[in-house]
């Protein structure tokens, strides 16, 4: 142009500066997309975490019962046949 002020940098058009706008739009959406899944596996892996967790503790108190009842039964000589 004469006498104004060129928009565009030499060597790219506009409809090359909205695609390479565009890739980068896109860029930043999928590069978002996976911090979600990520998170989302997280979440997945502290959850049952927790699960096991809480399985644990309920071998742990089905054992410690199996064990006094085992030691009250040892305790007490009763005829179970009738």
């Amino acid at each position: 142009m004469a006498g104004g002020v060129e928009l565009t940098a030499p060597g790219l058009e506009t409809g090359q500066w909205i695609t390479l706008g565009l890739l980068v739009v896109l860029a930043f959406w999928m590069l978002g997309g996976y911090n979600r899944v990520v998170a989302l596996r997280m979440a997945i892996v502290a959850a049952w975490a927790q699960v096991d967790g809480v399985l644990q503790a309920r071998e742990l108190a089905v054992t410690a019962l199996l064990a006094a009842v085992a030691a009250r039964l040892a305790s007490e000589p009763v005829a179970l046949d009738g």
